[in-house]
């Protein structure tokens, strides 16, 4: 999965695992948003307002979540910023 930087909501869409999805109108972009964002996080230990905050950004555009995770990948990385 390409992590950006992105320049425009189509490519950040078409890399979001969503897009990637053979099965995606069956599976859902909230389910397949939230196994983008906990790949991304890693063993990342969560809160109680953090994972309000999972569960919100969940519900956003796959092409969100995958800019998201795109910034966390970059810094884990210490690629492009």
């Amino acid at each position: 999965m390409k992590n950006g930087p992105y320049d425009s909501e189509p490519a950040a869409r078409a890399a979001s695992l969503w897009a990637q999805s053979p099965r995606r109108e069956q599976i859902g972009s909230e389910a397949l948003n939230q196994a983008q964002l906990a790949t991304a996080l890693g063993p990342v230990e969560l809160g109680d307002f953090d994972k309000q905050i999972f569960t919100w950004l969940s519900q956003q555009s796959p092409a969100a979540v995958a800019v998201i995770c795109g910034w966390l990948a970059r810094v884990q990385q210490g690629g492009p910023r």
